[in-house]
């Protein structure tokens, strides 16, 4: 039996509702958001053409964390922008969050898939199989 422990922000971890009240805590996350996102478990991707909705959004996600007393981990947060031009990335991409910019990556690694901003395979391929470059 557990001792009894105050909870200053988010629900208490590695309890059986655990994982339920955290999903009830973070429901209303994207409520205000401009962007399509994606929330699983406790990782968000935000997501649009438009580069400014996806600044307004980051400015109200760090509105919501502060309101209900939750932070962001700014070091596993990470741009990636996807293309399909020969010309490849845009480079005046620069978001930030809480103040910190975000850093701009080519290569992310989402729910065990390798995805790089042309969208090929062969990076995840050469990664899962373990084949050096």
């Amino acid at each position: 039996m557990s001792e009894e422990k105050s909870v200053l922000s988010g629900v208490p971890q590695g309890s059986v509702l655990g994982p339920l009240l955290f999903l009830l805590f973070v429901n209303d996350i994207g409520d205000n958001f401009n962007s399509d996102y994606l929330l699983y478990a406790d990782d968000l991707k935000i997501f649009s053409t438009d580069k400014s909705s996806i600044q307004r959004d980051l400015d109200s996600l760090s509105t919501w964390c502060e309101n209900w007393q939750m932070s962001v981990a700014r070091n596993k947060c990470e741009t990636i922008a996807f293309y399909h031009s020969k010309r490849g990335m845009d480079k005046d991409i620069k978001f930030t969050i809480g103040g910190a910019t975000v850093p701009i990556t080519s290569r992310i690694r989402d729910l065990g898939m390798f995805f790089t901003s042309d969208l090929s395979f062969s990076n995840h391929i050469d990664t899962v199989l373990q084949i050096p470059h």
